[in-house]
């Protein structure tokens, strides 16, 4: 029997989530399930140095195990950085832990030292966040309110607020109140993507052929139907309502990671759709 069929929606996503998982290397790896009402436990694993997986590390619980994060079972999302980790609880409340010496990224406001070895709470006027996106030293996390906020490492315009200084606490990008996902890319975190809810994708910082010298956020195209996000080490990567791939940037020619060949109507560094239909045909018997 020969079945041929094309990737759905759903298959199309997870493609572009195992693509950028594989991408990406991290010091110490933290999970939550998806998301319920109620949360869920957290697990991490990998390496601990600077205090990365929140938990103590003994022969019973090792390092290269899940191992579970303290005894609640709350939490709704997490992120990981180069030097710290990042979570949110059921009630929106953002924690940190990590190297809190060695960088500002932690959200502390730059006061104290050492290493927050579990979960820390960043007291912020916000309190109810619903997602967070770290990378090296660069931390991005929106509110309920729809409002973005930034810290960390700045040195490319990373953070979006207009300069190149650092911020040692979360600061509001501008004014909006429509922010609905935030990526954080890069190698040292020096670029982010966002979309709103309505649709429009946008991106700042300094990225080869991603982003150029922004260090606000300037909207990528005229589409208004843009609905995840995700960035790598080199490039970014974008879904839309019709379940289309786009990837744009890399830093040689023709970058393997972006899954296309450039062209002059979908340059390299513009968002250009993937054919993956060639990759969806099954044969079966």
């Amino acid at each position: 029997m020969r079945v041929t069929n094309t990737m759905s929606k759903t298959v199309r996503t997870l493609a572009v989530v195992l693509a950028v998982f594989c991408a990406v290397i991290a010091l110490g790896f933290v999970a939550v399930p998806q998301a319920q009402a109620q949360g869920f436990p957290m697990h991490s694993w990998g390496n601990n140095t600077n205090g990365l997986l929140g938990r103590p590390v003994t022969v019973a619980d090792p390092a290269n195990l899940p191992g579970r994060v303290d005894g609640r079972a709350d939490w709704m999302y997490s992120a990981t950085a180069l030097v710290g980790s990042f979570a949110i609880n059921r009630q929106g409340h953002l924690y940190a832990w990590g190297n809190f010496r060695a960088s500002a990224n932690m959200g502390q406001g730059g006061t104290g030292s050492g290493v927050l070895t579990v979960p820390t709470r960043i007291e912020t006027a916000s309190s109810s966040w619903v997602s967070v996106s770290a990378r090296s030293g660069t931390v991005a996390a929106i509110n309920s309110q729809g409002q973005l906020f930034t810290w960390g490492s700045n040195i490319q315009g990373q953070l979006g607020h207009g300069d190149t200084d650092a911020r040692s606490t979360p600061t509001q990008v501008g004014t909006r109140t429509d922010w609905e996902r935030v990526s954080v890319g890069g190698n040292g975190g020096n670029f982010m993507l966002a979309i709103t809810t309505s649709g429009h994708l946008y991106a700042w910082g300094n990225q080869t052929n991603v982003i150029s010298n922004q260090s606000t956020p300037i909207r990528i195209g005229n589409a208004d139907n843009w609905t995840s996000i995700s960035t790598g080490g080199l490039f970014a990567v974008a879904i839309n309502s019709d379940g289309e791939l786009f990837t744009w940037g890399g830093n040689v020619v023709n970058a393997p990671e972006l899954g296309r060949t450039p062209n002059v109507t979908f340059p390299q560094n513009q968002p250009g759709p993937v054919d993956l239909t060639h990759t969806a045909q099954q044969t079966i018997g």
